[in-house]
């Protein structure tokens, strides 16, 4: 067998293979002997059907799988003698394959590129402090007060913002019925609506009816109605006021472990402040990351970046579907562009930080793994078990120690980083 190596790219080689005719003939005979023991042929016992009837039902299956077979092992050993590594099947192209010629075909594929992170030390990161405001820890109270309140009812009022109402609705584009509700709870909330048409209902009391046309915004989430013009009619059935539980030490107590009013608002600070120092933390990375790409540059081969683009859109479309909005095909396409970007920051930062973990010897021990699964386990609400069951496959377990060393990378750059006010 000869084969020639032709380095396309930094990460796409193809290579060309001759197999002899002999190699090629003898695969085929062997291929006829075993087939010969397996099959039956009407008119034949079985292991005595000759050569041409067998080559009469069998010829195209037999040289289809010679030549797989012919393809694989040769591909294997110009991977091994050449130390090549390819990314995902490679693509063939069969030249010529007849029994009694020279096999001649090619092989590309896509290789990792050969990285080797320059300058990552003592990198540049612009300096903040994680500071709570008293109008912060405020704003968490009135929600969680907001979330503890009674609605009772209220006859004679009329809507207000803040109120509740309970409605009957319907919703109609060029007289079709889009949207019917009854015994429906809404908000009025101008400043977070939901339906959009809550301002309208303002003013009116139990048992009145109003009817309105709206125009749906451009970024409506169903295509089909963005910028378009709706009838809704609506009918008062209830005027429900809001009455917000009193801010005090009693309130506390009702939520949780906490001795008075102070202990809440300290507990409020120190998650509004730990929230702070992660979003620091995240831009303190992101800002690294770009300046390490901008020091080295990197090939990303295709399928890598392909498979990636599975990946994210896969995550997408779970946070598409947990906000409510249905991840379609096209509302998944009409985000392409921000997902292969996506995409191609994660393979280029992950290729970086490898080849860092690796000069630096940043290891994750069995332990620290575990412990990880663990922690993900009573994050889920899972039993650690299962999740055990899941991680001691080999390649799961190995993928999430690669995901902790790009972790430790981090930190490890982060605490080189230059910090600069």
């Amino acid at each position: 067998m000869k084969f020639n190596l032709e380095h396309v790219s930094n990460v796409k080689k193809k290579i060309t293979f001759e197999i002899p005719y002999e190699a090629v003939k003898d695969e085929i005979e062997q291929s006829y002997k075993s087939l010969k023991n397996e099959v039956t042929i009407k008119g034949f016992r079985k292991g005595k059907a000759p050569r041409t009837v067998l080559e009469k039902y069998y010829q195209g299956d037999v040289e289809q799988e010679v030549l797989s077979k012919l393809v694989r092992n040769s591909c294997l050993k110009a991977f091994k003698e050449n130390q090549l590594e390819p990314i995902g099947e490679p693509h063939i192209h069969v030249e010529q394959f007849k029994p009694d010629e020279i096999f001649k075909y090619s092989a590309t594929v896509e290789v990792f590129p050969e990285v080797d992170t320059k300058d990552y030390l003592n990198i540049p990161v612009t300096k903040e402090s994680a500071v709570v405001e008293d109008k912060e820890i405020e704003d968490v109270l009135s929600r969680i007060r907001n979330n503890y309140a009674e609605l009772k009812a209220a006859e004679l009022k009329a809507l207000k913002e803040g109120d509740f109402a309970v409605i009957d609705y319907t919703i109609k584009l060029n007289e079709n019925l889009l949207e019917e509700k009854k015994d429906a709870y809404l908000e009025i909330s101008t400043s977070n609506p939901i339906y959009g048409f809550e301002e309208k209902l303002i003013g009116l009391k139990a048992s009145e009816e109003t009817n309105f046309n709206i125009t749906l915004p451009s970024d409506h989430p169903e295509e089909k109605l963005a910028s378009k013009e709706i009838s809704v009619s609506v009918k008062i059935k209830e005027v429900k006021e809001k009455i917000l539980p009193e801010l005090n030490d009693d309130f506390a107590k009702q939520l949780g472990e906490y001795e008075n009013l102070g202990a809440l608002k300290n507990e409020i600070k120190a998650t509004l402040l730990r929230d702070k120092e992660l979003a620091i933390r995240g831009n303190q990375e992101k800002e690294l990351l770009k300046q390490l790409r901008e020091k080295n540059f990197l090939e990303i081969p295709e399928s890598l970046l392909a498979m990636e683009i599975n990946s994210v859109t896969s995550e997408y479309a779970r946070t598409l579907s947990m906000s409510g909005v249905k991840p379609t095909k096209e509302n998944l396409e009409k985000h392409f562009e921000k997902i292969k970007e996506e995409a191609g920051l994660r393979v280029y930062n992950s290729l970086l930080l490898k080849n860092i973990y690796e000069k630096e010897n940043i290891e994750v021990g069995d332990e620290e793994v575990n412990a990880q699964i663990a922690l993900m386990a009573r994050m889920q609400g899972q039993k650690e078990k299962e999740y055990m069951e899941y991680f001691n496959k080999e390649e799961n377990f190995e993928s999430l120690r690669n995901d902790l060393k790009i972790k430790k990378t981090l930190a490890f750059l982060l605490e080189k980083a230059d910090y600069k006010d």
